[in-house]
């Protein structure tokens, strides 16, 4: 289960990449209930979150040509100290008094810049590090490294937020971002691949963007990541409003509905790390893309009649299949893209992590008008209906 953290290099960026998720994962309770405090209004949480994600969509295919043509480690560092100061920056302005809405939102706009150049740099140095024989063990580590965070930053946000305050909490994050940088010095320079041919940007660009659209398996699932996934995310986007609207369980409700997602992420990531180098990737992809949406749906439901305890196990359930699905996803897709592309290709993948937040604003007006539950009874149901077409249309992907 855990045969990559042998390997020094990897355990050093595993453990960079733990730190900066505890810091985002604190920034969602925190950003979160700020924002709906300040307002009282899902679409102003939509409206923030958007922020983050137009840059993400504009910039990240940028950021994938930036991860094939530099050196991977310099790049990453400077992402996570741009995330450092623009948070040191909002933190100052809450303890201030001074935060407005827009702020948070330029914040998020900064944030999403620099997440454009980060991801897609970090996820396309995993197999330099580790190889292919160990690269969905590895991707499934991150994903369980991701979700360890889950599972206890967010009850811990939402406990500190009495005591220190949004302002103390955002503090606390500066100080894991910068910690991140440090790790990332201890990793080794590495550089371009030797069949990297370098050119101008846009041509670079478009190469990419072509290699992927011909590619059957990269692109069947870049457009299930594009186009459906984005959808099933909106259920994080309204957790504060399933905390402080539909269950009434305040701040530390808040972070004990991400513990819950937390927990299942981490049970879904250790096991696809536990599988190793699983031969039906895709039968598993399509499987746990289904449990996704049906869980959603039964989530839903139990949320209409307020029935906290039972929503909590399907919020479960609903954590575990997403990161089986999206450990599974990642791995396929950078198994698949030649080396000297996959910076590209895994830009196309985090892109959709761009897509989400800009559906948040129709999504937060949606709930307003009509209720979380029933948002979510329907994008669950809409996220079966799309994984069970794909898997019925591309046989590449069931091969996989």
């Amino acid at each position: 289960m855990f045969t990559s953290l042998q390997n020094r290099n990897y355990r050093w960026l595993w453990a960079g990449t733990v730190m900066s998720f505890i810091a985002m994962q604190m920034q969602m309770v925190a950003r979160g209930y700020l924002v709906y405090e300040m307002t009282g209004s899902a679409k102003a949480l939509g409206m923030v979150t958007m922020a983050a994600g137009l840059p993400m969509v504009l910039v990240s295919l940028f950021g994938g040509v930036a991860a094939d043509r530099m050196e991977k480690r310099n790049l990453l560092m400077a992402a996570q100290a741009a995330i450092g100061l623009e948070i040191l920056g909002l933190a100052i302005l809450i303890a201030t008094g001074y935060v407005q809405l827009w702020h948070l939102m330029v914040g998020s706009l900064i944030g999403g810049i620099a997440q454009s150049f980060n991801m897609p740099a970090r996820q396309a140095l995993v197999p330099e590090l580790v190889g292919e024989e160990h690269l969905m063990n590895a991707v499934a580590l991150n994903s369980a490294g991701m979700n360890l965070t889950r599972v206890a930053s967010p009850a811990i946000a939402g406990a500190l937020i009495g005591p220190i305050g949004v302002s103390g909490v955002y503090f606390v994050m500066v100080a894991f971002f910068f910690i991140t940088v440090l790790t990332l010095l201890m990793l080794p320079k590495i550089g371009v691949s030797p069949s990297y041919q370098k050119r101008a940007v846009l041509s670079e660009l478009a190469d990419g963007l072509r290699y992927a659209r011909q590619h059957p398996v990269i692109k069947g699932l870049l457009i299930l990541e594009l186009a459906f996934v984005p959808m099933a995310m909106q259920l994080q986007l309204l957790l504060p409003v399933f905390a402080l609207k539909v269950f009434d369980i305040g701040a530390s409700g808040l972070g004990l509905l991400w513990t819950f997602v937390g927990i299942g992420g981490l049970a879904g990531s250790l096991g696809v790390a536990w599988l190793g180098n699983f031969r039906r990737k895709g039968v598993l992809l399509l499987s746990s893309g289904t449990v996704w949406g049906g869980m959603m749906v039964i989530f839903a439901l139990f949320s209409f009649q307020g029935i906290v305890p039972a929503a909590l196990a399907f919020l479960l359930l609903v954590g575990l299949a997403n990161m089986s699905f999206s450990a599974t996803n990642n791995t396929i897709l950078m198994s698949n893209a030649d080396p000297e592309k996959r910076g590209r290709v895994m830009s196309m993948y985090m892109a959709g992590f761009g897509f989400q937040p800009l559906l948040a604003v129709p999504s937060g007006a949606i709930a307003d008008a009509v209720g979380a539950p029933a948002t979510i009874l329907v994008v669950g149901a809409l996220m079966c209906a799309a994984v069970l077409f794909v898997g019925a249309t591309r046989v590449a992907i069931r091969n996989a």
